[in-house]
């Protein structure tokens, strides 16, 4: 906020990024020892909230940008992390109890296949949240403005799918769950992919956003489920499947677009969705 110069900037910037990313570990890990048996309860409704945070903090952002200036985003940040330190005063985290021969231990079968179709899935999402609006453009005649409106729908469909998962997690449980939102999610991509209807296309991305938004906090809690006695190093690994989905598969979508057109780019997301299909009848036969 306060930099007179880029690169202090993007020092910056790379910091928040990996004191972040600590977040993402910890808080799914804290619910675990915490709830136990009911952290898919307490992952969902966390999960439910953070995308509620996700859409609303841009909105604050501009408005904080456009009455006070740049500096007013520094403001909105502040005033969040103060919030938060004001609303978990009286949180008192665990210590790690995890020995050095459970930290050493292998995580098994069951856990490396959740870990993989977390990769998959939070890949699956950001190919849609980076390139959904370019393809409307160049693949499904949008105008530009209203690409970037119509891509709203997969927002859409993500807020309604992680309320609904709050509610159907109690009823069917994370395989079944986990499943269903796979297949919801390819039916999705397939409608979006393949339509010649501009209304239809919007429908397809709005249905894989919904089914898409419950595999996050399923998937997370089946990993932490298949690792009950190593949690700690569970949770770290599982960031780095996140990380590594985030910066590598829309690039790779990329790439293929600049040598094959976006629509042919595209053809990598119903592949990953498959392979998160197999991934996951592999973890739930390996329990």
């Amino acid at each position: 906020m306060l930099a007179t110069v880029a690169i202090a900037s993007i020092l910056a910037a790379g910091f928040m990024g990996l004191i972040g990313s600590m977040i993402v570990v910890y808080v799914p890990l804290i619910h675990s020892e915490i709830h136990g048996e009911r952290r898919s309860q307490a992952i969902a409704e966390s999960n439910m909230f953070s995308y509620l945070g996700a859409l609303a903090t841009p909105l604050l952002v501009w408005v904080a940008a456009s009455t006070v200036g740049r500096r007013g985003v520094g403001l909105v940040a502040w005033l969040i992390v103060l919030g938060s330190a004001v609303a978990f005063r009286g949180v008192t985290l665990r210590t790690s109890q995890s020995t050095a021969q459970q930290l050493s231990a292998p995580l098994g079968k069951a856990y490396w296949a959740y870990w993989a179709l977390l990769c998959l899935s939070v890949g699956i999402e950001f190919c849609f949240g980076v390139w959904s609006a370019s393809f409307l453009v160049k693949v499904s005649g949008f105008e530009r403005d209203s690409a970037v409106l119509g891509s709203i729908s997969f927002a859409i469909g993500m807020l309604s799918g992680r309320i609904a998962r709050t509610v159907l997690i109690r009823r069917i449980g994370e395989f079944r769950l986990a499943l269903m939102s796979l297949c919801l999610t390819l039916a999705g991509i397939f409608i979006f992919w393949l339509s010649l209807q501009a209304w239809l296309t919007l429908v397809g991305l709005g249905v894989t956003g919904l089914g898409i938004a419950n595999l996050y906090a399923t998937v997370m809690t089946l990993a932490l489920a298949a690792a009950p006695d190593n949690q700690d190093r569970a949770a770290a690994r599982m960031s780095v499947a996140t990380g590594s989905a985030i910066i590598c598969t829309p690039l790779v979508l990329g790439a293929l677009a600049d040598n094959f057109g976006l629509f042919v780019g595209y053809l990598i997301v119903p592949l990953l969705t498959g392979a998160g299909v197999f991934a996951l009848w592999l973890g739930h036969g390996a329990r």
